[in-house]
């Protein structure tokens, strides 16, 4: 086995920035010219996760493996929404609106000054 590890690492793509010196990354990132333009029009739009940008990003990424339809998910947010959202498309009725259960048990709480579902 080669003493030198780094050496054995393909270079990137011309124009990809990388990391140099002693440090041994798990993967090169191939990022180029294009792709640090494609960041900057992003940031500059003001849409981060939603707007024409991510659509765009979406229709491309599903052309790109043959899918009708693909959701970018970027934040826990996004991963909840979109479980929510299968959720609802193959059960077919809203999911419990935890909010006013909550609500409502407090309000049964104080009426009657004990929990509500005590004896039962």
């Amino acid at each position: 086995m080669n003493g030198n590890l780094a050496a054995s690492i393909p270079a990137p793509s011309p124009g990809a920035t990388s990391h140099t010196g002693d440090f041994l990354p798990f993967h090169v990132p191939s990022i180029g010219d294009e792709e640090i333009a494609e960041v900057v029009a992003t940031l500059r739009s003001g849409w981060l996760t939603t707007g024409t940008r991510a659509v765009e990003f979406e229709r491309a990424f599903a052309a790109s493996i043959g899918a009708r339809h693909a959701l970018a998910a970027v934040l826990e947010g996004d991963m909840l929404r979109t479980q929510l959202a299968v959720l609802r498309r193959f059960l077919k009725r809203e999911p419990a609106d935890t909010i006013a259960m909550r609500q409502r048990i407090a309000a049964a709480v104080q009426a009657g000054d004990r929990y509500p579902f005590e004896g039962r």
